[in-house]
């Protein structure tokens, strides 16, 4: 949040009360208040980018939930359940992950977190013609040789950890192209962030002709 509306969210947390646009009168709100963040707080009130009266508002209670590299064992879970979750939403029959694309998702370092694995479990239930999604529907990231296998040493500069984030960044948006068809308002939902800032990305990375590939144009 840009430092100078972190005042107005304070106000709010500390008088129960909200301002709609174009009224003067205050109305009262009863909510209780869920806030997530992948920054260091801490570090963020210590430079000067969030305000230590809110940060302490908020801080009432914390819960740190570990990257998903950190948490290996989840990753077969979580892209089973994904697998289901699109195959229904989709309107498609039986899908199921093989052992080789499951050693592919456990192996890989998910920058981007569940999100991305998200994403990338969406493209495949999307692009796969059978029962069956296999590693050849993985993104390059992670169908490749440099992903690697579970239980294989990878050498340092092939490992995902040590992408740059512009590299990552890309990919997760190409990933949310695919699995949207191109559409970019679902892309930028999935992804979370504006669509005239996805607009900005695609233009940066040069991914127009991944949205024209995915239409079919």
């Amino acid at each position: 949040m840009p430092l100078d509306l972190q005042p107005h969210l304070l106000r709010v947390l500390e008088q129960g009360e909200i301002y709609r646009l174009g009224e003067n009168a205050p109305r009262k709100v009863n909510f209780r208040l869920i806030a997530a963040t992948h920054r260091d707080l801490r570090q963020e009130v210590a430079a000067g980018r969030f305000r230590m009266d809110l940060y302490y508002r908020v801080a009432v209670t914390s819960i740190r939930i570990p990257a998903l590299r950190d948490r290996p064992g989840d990753v077969r879970l979580l892209a089973s359940h994904f697998v289901e979750v699109f195959r229904v939403r989709h309107g498609l029959g039986p899908r199921r992950l093989d052992a080789a694309a499951v050693a592919r998702l456990e192996a890989y370092a998910w920058p981007g977190n569940v999100r991305e694995l998200r994403n990338v479990i969406e493209s495949m239930v999307l692009m796969g013609e059978g029962e069956r999604l296999g590693v050849e529907l993985l993104p390059p990231e992670l169908s490749g040789d440099e992903a690697g296998v579970a239980g294989d040493a990878l050498p340092a500069a092939a490992a995902p950890a040590v992408r740059s984030i512009a590299t990552g960044e890309a990919e997760l948006i190409r990933c949310a192209i695919a699995a949207t068809r191109g559409n970019l308002t679902k892309a930028a939902r999935e992804l979370d962030i504006a669509k005239s800032t996805l607009y900005q990305k695609v233009k940066q990375y040069g991914l127009e002709a991944d949205i024209n590939r995915v239409r079919g144009a």
